[in-house]
């Protein structure tokens, strides 16, 4: 039996040239046009310290060098790290980096990581090199005349156009249309956020089960 997980659909702004007339059509100032990339510029800084979609999820693998791993370009948030020992995928628990000095006497198999000068950190520190998969989300790439869409505005168009619209309200000191935009942008953030986080579970289901091998 076929299952139908999703329903297309098409935007009234599925593209960088339609969110630009979306942002004018809503101000009413045609005058602004030319500065509308900018105000796009500026709501995605905001978004994309934000929201970070689960469904963008990447990974990458390799083998860690000494105690650390590289992290990868345009990172947002890191789901997990897994290790692979014997055959056997064990994934890490985070620890935050205040006092961790305690935790790091000693070599083997680490059961714990945290993110310390740019990388991340195994705890305690490997023997040896051991293959990893960190999964992680990517910040998305800025739109622009070649590169019309990225996943938020394919998905969550009304981000992308409630945050360009708070942008040229605050260019042109209107208090009263920036706080009606910006209270729509917060909604739609706060809406966003909460569809994203279902998505790690079931709509319905009982216990959930730890695998052995988690650490």
């Amino acid at each position: 039996m076929a299952v139908l997980l999703s329903t297309a659909f098409t935007s009234a702004y599925a593209d960088y040239a339609a969110l630009q007339a979306g942002v004018i059509d809503w101000s009413q100032r045609d005058d602004l046009a030319s500065k509308v990339p900018a105000f796009i510029e500026l709501a995605e800084r905001a978004m994309f310290r934000e929201v970070a979609l689960r469904a963008t999820q990447s990974s990458e693998a390799g083998t860690s060098s000494g105690d650390t791993i590289t992290l990868p370009d345009r990172l947002n948030a890191i789901d997990r790290v897994e290790l692979t020992a014997g055959g056997v995928k064990y994934t890490l628990n985070y620890t935050s980096p205040n006092g961790i000095e305690a935790l790091t006497a000693g070599t083997g198999l680490p059961s714990r990581y945290t993110i310390q000068n740019g990388a991340i950190r195994l705890i305690s520190a490997p023997a040896a090199g051991y293959s990893y998969t960190l999964f992680y989300r990517p910040t998305p790439a800025f739109l622009s005349p070649s590169l019309t869409s990225n996943a938020i505005l394919a998905n969550h168009p009304d981000l992308y156009l409630w945050g360009s619209l708070t942008e040229l309200a605050r260019y042109i000191m209107d208090n009263e249309m920036e706080g009606k935009f910006l209270a729509a942008y917060v909604s739609a953030v706060a809406s966003v956020r909460a569809a994203d986080e279902r998505l790690r579970f079931p709509a319905s289901g009982g216990m959930q089960i730890k695998p052995r091998n988690a650490r």
